[in-house]
């Protein structure tokens, strides 16, 4: 066993927060304790996209170790730019708001620091969204709503490490809505977005339009497989992230390694954020939780029906998450789980927590409905008997 997975084990039998804080420390400080999470949660190295992480990410020589870090402050997208751009100028970018490099010392700064990262650090920018913030009467159709204090939330502007200005996304973009932070942004079309840049630039953008609201497609291998925007809540209970489960989960360490490698590649392998940063980010989003409430005791017929005909994959005690399934179980597009860059042959048996509030369902949001899961949408539900299946039915509407 390596030295740092014994230590770890060592400081959790003494204290939970020593093992936070000893996670901390080896996660920001130490290349090789970050090398070993990657290759732990890159459980198909074959892919492409695992072998590209492999081959520059915690490197012993070279790789993205010696990206310069981030340094840059960032500052809201204002409704006063969007005015800027429809009249044909630049917007102001000034310093901006620093995240700073001062590191907790304690788990709620963590998650503090975590919630300021999620919502003023681009994750990724694109030349697209300038252009879409000089159109504003596109903001409805693709679901950008300026709030209150006349900012678009999810973009912010900064200057990279070359002095350029730029227009990013954070993770609050597709991953809050409806007051939630976590919740996915079923309402935003990027693809949309994408197709109408692209086709502006005489370039064919029908692939994108296929996207529709709450879908991405996210790797970039000449196959179209768009999926769901996930929510972010109750992590701790699912073994795999993504939907084809590419990466394993041992932990707020893989989260952190994960969230570290989408910056990178989010800015073009040019920088890579500061360490502090995405442990911090990892940290709230491990902690994210769903307002989910216990199913009322009358609905106990429910509960049996489902664990004896859907609890092979479904484990109640993990809000209904599960490890992995074959893709060719389920009857919709299998698509992304044979995809070349991160395909498995797998999909991940998500959450069902707050199930009434997450349509459409399965991975690529094929399934509008509950009822229709049930009835075409999902191998298992079609061989119950109607009485059973109602029962399941109401069962999942509470939980």
């Amino acid at each position: 066993m390596k030295l740092w997975l014994t230590t770890i084990l060592l400081i959790t039998a003494c204290s939970p927060q020593l093992e936070q804080a000893q996670q901390a420390d080896l996660y920001m400080h130490s290349r090789e304790a970050r090398r070993d999470v990657l290759e732990a949660a890159l459980w198909q190295p074959e892919l492409p996209y695992s072998e590209n992480l492999l081959n520059n990410y915690a490197l012993e020589k070279g790789g993205w170790e010696l990206l310069p870090k981030m340094t840059f402050g960032t500052a809201p997208v204002t409704l006063q730019d969007v005015d800027s751009l429809v009249q044909g100028k630049s917007f102001t970018v000034g310093p901006g708001k620093h995240l700073g490099a001062d590191v907790p010392t304690n788990q709620a700064d963590w998650e503090s620091l975590g919630q300021r990262v999620f919502f003023e650090l681009p994750m990724r920018y694109d030349n697209y969204l300038i252009w879409l913030l000089a159109r504003p009467h596109l903001f409805e159709e693709v679901g950008l709503v300026a709030d209150s204090a006349g900012q678009i939330p999810g973009l912010v502007k900064f200057k990279d490490h070359f002095g350029k200005s730029r227009v990013g996304m954070t993770c609050s973009l597709c991953h809050s809505a409806d007051g939630q932070i976590g919740r996915a942004n079923r309402n935003l079309d990027l693809g949309l977005v994408r197709a109408l840049y692209a086709e502006a630039q005489g370039i064919d953008g029908s692939v994108y339009r296929t996207w529709g609201p709450g879908r991405l497609d996210v790797s970039d291998d000449g196959v179209n497989g768009p999926t769901q925007i996930p929510d972010l809540f109750d992590l701790q209970d699912s073994n795999y992230l993504n939907h084809s489960g590419v990466i394993a989960v041992s932990g707020a360490s893989t989260l952190a390694v994960r969230f570290e490698t989408q910056y990178i590649l989010g800015h073009r392998m040019l920088a890579r954020p500061a360490r502090h940063l995405t442990w911090a980010l990892a940290q709230f989003v491990w902690n994210l939780k769903s307002s989910a409430e216990e199913p009322s005791p009358g609905n106990n017929e429910g509960r049996a029906v489902f664990q004896q005909n859907c609890g092979t994959c479904h484990d109640l005690t993990r809000g209904g998450a599960g490890d992995l399934v074959a893709a060719e179980q389920l009857t919709s597009d299998n698509t992304v789980a044979y995809t070349p860059e991160r395909g498995t042959g797998y999909y991940k048996v998500p959450s069902l927590r707050n199930a009434r509030l997450n349509a459409p369902y399965l991975h690529d949001g094929s399934e509008a409905t509950l009822e229709s899961l049930l009835k075409s949408g999902h191998p298992y539900g079609n061989t119950l008997e109607s009485q059973k299946r109602a029962a399941v039915l109401n069962f999942l509407k509470q939980y």
